[in-house]
């Protein structure tokens, strides 16, 4: 409805028009006709616009203000020029009918007008007037971004495609538009190429299976309100779908946009098809990350990262406050894959948690993998504080074709409650890095390494069937630094089925209140390292915790190598024991240092001695590391009470002498000299052994004194006699060459 002259309200005024008065009225305006003056003019048709008329002239200082009730009317409206009594302003009560929303405040612009009206900021008078007051155009009073409904868009069920196209093309490359409260249809193919928010209630329905909705610029929502409904894939409609296609300001997604909710009243299918929905956008992007909130979501079909036939760079899982703020809860059948990431360069994820509401059947929580075009696979994974419990297998790593060269670091994370909390399969080359994470109660295996290199540094492990269990050859094992318990006397803590390259298992602990039969297996293959390890059982137990002798029983032995160094276990458990009793383990070669107890199982000719820690070297046995000390423990020998020519110091629980032992405390009763040493097997050359004087008086080792034999004599460094005070202790390397002991203090 347009108005007649009679209809206008005027405010005469002789004041000359304020320039800076009107500027800051177009500013205040805007505002107005955005949100509370339209709102006013639908709420009170009758006698608020010409309230509003009043107040309009009277702040901007015009001559004339007035209403209307849709964007036709206004084209009917002549404007004028400025001075008294000239039409300058027009209040617009709607864009096509009153108080539909699109209305607003135009002001008269005496310039050349555009081409055309842009729909919803710009319009064209029906009949342009004369110079003063023309040519000219009538243009909305607005700030900040620019509402749909000011286009035409309804929100009613029609085809809003048009009136958003309208609003996208009038925005600026600066510009940005916003989808008020409301449901609006897109019936047709749409690319919002400019930056778009998303009011408190403002949604895309999507009508079409064909309609695709291609958002390029900046995208704002609230976190916990669906935006995009009848989106890929939502069942029970005609889905279209929403593509990121080139978008390069878009980083993540919430699954809540095409609503899931992380609650106990949302379905599992609504919850599932929103996580695919947001992964399917991000993939036509070909990257980004899906953003979870806190509270559990419920799902009952396979959720996928990526896409096997588009290539991508990598999609992110995130959640929000540590393992105790997200969590994804499958509700689904009991066999499958719950999360599956597939083809990416670069996926992390991080921050939730994931769990089984159901049996654990053969299924499978998180797998990594799956070909791409060029027969590779995912690369270059990183999951941080991620849970994953109640599953057959928690995580697997592999299982697709064609699985190529790829890395995995997994960080502050736990694995529990699984048959098998991580497997490794089916990669020509991979790198497994576990950095501080946990494995609890994993029935069958804490970790299954059936591919790939594992380094395991820090971490927690208990009562799980076996820790690392290990059926991929020519791999390589580094483990430093675990806490394990076990209740199993089935446990074991380290089981290679397999040959391996290299082994090298560094202070780690193991506690446990039953016994063991095999805490540790090793068929053979590359060297194997132990350092500084703590094996600590129930008490009054008889164990073996190096048993099956690192040998598969059929001559393979011949190719493990094995250093032990400062390994402990309590009681008199014996750390390794020879269990094979055929030629398999001819040319086992090893390096025995620092406190290791070991045991003759009665096969090796009765060539090992007593089992509380003294070492001699099997003749069967190949021993070439020479330049180290061939020692099974510290030892503190009965106190000296005299001076000693040719000292054996004896194993002060048996009264028998040592056969060698890297480090003696000795403690004598007044000053005393030695000026040998012997032990029960002959010295080697380069055997090497630490004196220390761990008593109140002096201790002295005579240079080349006759009251020994030649053999056992010392040779020191000053070419004098080696008085060592309490707490000094002096290196003695034997010297086959001068068939001496060379000894010199040490700082």
């Amino acid at each position: 409805m347009s108005h007649t002259k009679s209809d206008e309200v005027r405010v005469d005024t002789s004041e000359a028009e304020d320039p800076q008065r009107r500027n800051l009225a177009r500013v205040l305006l805007g505002a107005l006709g955005g949100v509370a003056l339209l709102d006013a003019c639908a709420a009170e048709p009758d006698g608020t616009p010409e309230l509003l008329a009043q107040t309009a002239q009277g702040v901007i200082g015009i001559s004339s203000v007035v209403w209307v009730d849709n964007t036709t009317d206004l084209k009917g409206v002549t404007g004028q020029g400025l001075g008294a009594s000239k039409t300058t302003a027009v209040i617009v009560l709607g864009r096509n009918a009153r108080g539909d929303g699109g209305g607003g405040v135009f002001e008269w612009i005496i310039a050349t007008p555009p081409s055309s009206d842009d729909g919803g900021t710009v319009f064209l008078p029906n009949i342009q007037p004369t110079s003063p007051d023309g040519p000219g155009y009538w243009k909305r009073i607005h700030s900040g971004l620019l509402n749909v409904k000011w286009f035409g868009a309804k929100g009613d069920g029609t085809n809003d495609a048009p009136a958003f196209s309208a609003a996208i093309t009038a925005a600026t490359a600066s510009g940005a538009i916003v989808v008020p409260a409301g449901t609006f249809s897109i019936a047709t193919a749409l690319t919002i190429s400019c930056a778009v928010s998303f009011d408190n209630g403002g949604v895309l329905a999507l009508a079409g299976a064909t309609t695709i909705v291609t958002i390029t610029g900046a995208l704002s929502a609230p976190g916990v309100g669906t935006i995009f409904a009848n989106a890929s894939p939502i069942p029970g409609t005609t889905p279209g779908a929403i593509s990121f296609a080139a978008n390069r300001t878009l980083t993540s997604v919430r699954p809540e946009w095409w609503g899931a909710r992380a609650d106990d009243a949302t379905a599992a299918t609504i919850n599932a098809a929103a996580l695919n929905a947001a992964n399917l956008a991000l993939v036509t992007r070909g990257s980004g990350e899906i953003v979870l909130g806190p509270g559990s979501y419920d799902f009952n079909s396979t959720l996928k990262l990526g896409d096997d036939a588009v290539a991508f760079t990598g999609i992110s899982l995130g959640g929000t406050n540590g393992l105790v703020g997200s969590s994804l809860r499958w509700t689904g059948a009991v066999n499958g894959v719950a999360l599956y990431v597939t083809r990416g360069r670069l996926n992390h994820l991080h921050d939730f948690a994931l769990t089984n509401a159901n049996a654990k059947g053969t299924l499978t929580g998180l797998l990594v993998s799956g070909p791409d075009n060029n027969g590779t696979n995912t690369t270059g994974v990183h999951v941080d504080r991620v849970s994953v419990s109640g599953f057959h297998i928690g995580f697997q790593m592999g299982g697709g074709t064609g699985n190529a060269a790829s890395e995995l670091i997994v960080t502050d994370s736990g694995f529990s409650n699984n048959d098998i909390g991580f497997k490794s399969v089916d990669f020509n080359t991979l790198n497994l890095w576990f950095y501080g994470s946990g494995f609890e109660s994993n029935a069958q295996y804490g970790l299954d390494i059936g591919a790939g290199n594992l380094t395991f540094d820090g971490g927690s492990f208990g009562r799980n069937g076996t820790s690392f269990y290990i059926s991929s050859s020519s791999s390589h094992f580094r483990i430093s630094g675990i806490r394990d318990e076990a209740v199993s006397v089935d446990y074991r803590f380290f089981h290679a089925a397999v040959f391996t390259q290299s082994v090298l298992i560094d202070s780690c602990g193991i506690a446990s209140t039953t016994q063991f039969n095999n805490p540790m297996v090793l068929v053979g293959g590359g060297p194997v390292t132990l350092i500084n390890n703590t094996f600590a059982y129930g008490s009054n137990r008889t164990i073996i915790p190096f048993g099956t002798a690192l040998t598969d029983g059929v001559g393979n032995g011949a190719q493990t190598s094995l250093t032990m160094i400062g390994n402990r276990t309590n009681g008199n458990a014996p750390l390794f024991q020879y269990s094979n009793a055929s030629s398999a383990m001819d040319g086992l070669r090893y390096t025995l240092i620092g406190n290791c107890r070991f045991k003759d199982d009665g096969n090796l000719d009765g060539q090992w001695p007593d089992e509380r820690g003294t070492v001699i070297w099997p003749a069967r046995v190949a021993v070439t590391d020479v330049g180290a000390a061939f020692a099974a423990s510290s030892f503190t020998p009965a106190q000296i009470t005299s001076d000693q020519n040719d000292y054996a110091p004896r194993n002060p629980a048996i009264n028998t002498v040592l056969t060698g032992v890297l480090y003696l405390r000795l403690t004598s009763d007044a000053t005393r000299t030695l000026t040998g040493l012997v032990f029960a097997a002959p010295a080697r050359d380069g055997q090497t052994h630490y004196i220390i004087n761990a008593g109140s008086n002096t201790i002295v080792l005579a240079h080349e004194n006759a009251g020994s034999a030649a053999a056992n004599r010392f040779h020191t460094t000053t070419a004098a006699s080696l008085a060592l005070a309490p707490d000094q202790q002096a290196l003695l390397v034997y010297d086959a060459t001068i068939a001496r002991w060379r000894a010199s203090r040490m700082a």
